[in-house]
């Protein structure tokens, strides 16, 4: 019988510059596939804000690290929706090791407050 935990991971953080930054990742299991679902929203205190969804599918095999199923979906129903100043702003999915990470990228000078919504279904056969 296949064995499911779906998951939920909240997670915060600030950028102040264009580097890529971790907001949230999830940890799978040897021999798992998961379907992840990030919401992600960024906003100065200036009150310039972007909004993300990004879909990605990921797995583990054989004791190897994570590997993406496929492509970041960032063409879904809503994908994005930003302010004229937030276009140099950026959201993603990827995996290292055995994560499959939130990574979102600011602008230089910039002070941004994240906040991702990592959702996970789980799939271990």
């Amino acid at each position: 019988m296949a064995t499911k935990l779906d998951h939920r991971v909240p997670a915060t953080v600030t950028t102040t510059d264009a580097t890529v930054t971790t907001c949230g990742s999830y940890t799978l299991a040897d021999e798992t596939i998961v379907l992840a679902r990030a919401y992600v929203v960024g906003r100065t205190t200036g009150g310039v804000a972007a909004n993300y969804i990004r879909t990605a599918g990921a797995q583990r095999e054989g004791g190897a690290g994570a590997a993406l199923v496929g492509a970041v979906d960032v063409t879904g129903w809503f994908h994005t929706g930003e302010d004229a100043g937030a276009a140099l702003w950026d959201c993603t999915l990827d995996v290292n090791t055995n994560d499959i990470r939130v990574r979102v990228t600011g602008a230089a000078a910039t002070t941004i407050a994240w906040r991702a919504l990592l959702e996970i279904l789980v799939l271990t056969p």
